[in-house]
């Protein structure tokens, strides 16, 4: 996120990380980045430095469980599996992987060195990905699976049904309720296509795999020991298209591990990724909310989001 939360303190951060994990900060800088988490670089006095993650999910039990389920595979993979491209949190003095704060589930991560500002390449992608689905047998009871239904959807519909409850929400409650509106037909007409296909796929769950959800470059980083992939908190048993279908790579993945997959299953989760951001933006934007530059990439996505809902449906 870009903007710091504003009911979770520098100070606060910086006392749960050291009871914690008995990390002691001199100094604790926001990095605006990313959409989602929040986070902060962490500097002890000896100039050794930490990467902390907040997540605002502890005052909800299944966004906690589904983040603890996430962040468990993730240890297990680097840890048991030896897959050393899992940049994996650390775990706290009580073995746990998360410090709860407030309504925030903190983890502490190993601050990495870029030795270049690329990232990893395809061919290094699509090697990483393999690796990870072939660990299924090992971790697959650690992570949740995935149900094949869009979360905060309740949020989108509860819009179309009746754009009125945006009117007091906030700064972008009226404009999306327009937008939404103005769209309706392709967003409903998506979230039939997105449900025809979850029905067939939930009956192919032994073809399941571990996924990492989010396997795009941004995600990469190229440290001296060779490329990493980070971002595991959205971790799922799920088909491998969850992976492949952002990656470019599906001819190859193929050949190399004799698995098909669908276009009917990368178009569903191409779709899926909309839908749920759309709903995402939703949930925001029927809650009281601020303008800030977090509010605004959500907008602005939205309209990207229907723009491209518009045209797929024809």
């Amino acid at each position: 996120m870009r903007t710091p939360p504003q009911d979770l303190t520098e100070a606060e951060v910086g006392a749960a990380v050291a009871a914690h994990w008995s990390a002691a900060a001199e100094s604790i800088k926001y990095a605006p980045i990313g959409f989602g988490s929040h986070h902060w670089v962490l500097t002890e006095a000896t100039g050794r430095r930490w990467f902390v993650t907040a997540d605002a999910v502890a005052d909800s039990r299944d966004r906690l469980a589904e983040l603890t389920a996430a962040l468990t595979t993730a240890y297990a993979l680097r840890h048991h599996c030896g897959l050393e491209f899992v940049v994996a949190p650390l775990a706290g003095v009580d073995d746990q992987l998360l410090s709860i704060t407030g309504r925030y589930a903190l983890a502490l991560y190993p601050y990495l060195e870029r030795v270049t500002d690329g990232r990893a390449d395809p061919q290094q992608l699509l090697t990483m990905i393999i690796a990870l689905h072939a660990t299924t047998p090992d971790v697959g009871d650690l992570a949740a699976v995935e149900d094949l239904t869009v979360r905060d959807r309740p949020n989108l519909e509860a819009v179309l049904d009746n754009p009125d409850t945006l009117r007091s929400a906030g700064p972008y409650a009226a404009d999306f309720a327009k937008l939404v509106m103005d769209y309706q037909e392709p967003i409903r007409a998506a979230f039939d296509r997105h449900d025809a296909v979850a029905a067939t796929l939930g009956a192919e769950r032994e073809m399941w795999v571990i996924t990492h959800g989010e396997p795009k470059a941004n995600n990469t980083m190229i440290t001296a020991s060779g490329p990493v992939l980070v971002d595991w908190d959205t971790v799922q048993v799920a088909p491998p298209a969850r992976d492949l279908w952002m990656m470019g790579s599906v001819d190859a993945y193929a050949s190399l591990t004799g698995r098909d997959v669908p276009v009917e299953q990368l178009e569903f989760y191409r779709l899926r990724w909309d839908l749920k951001d759309l709903c995402g933006s939703a949930r925001w934007f029927t809650g009281p909310h601020e303008r800030t530059t977090d509010t605004e990439l959500a907008w602005q996505g939205s309209i990207t989001i229907c723009h491209r809902l518009a045209t797929t449906s024809r």
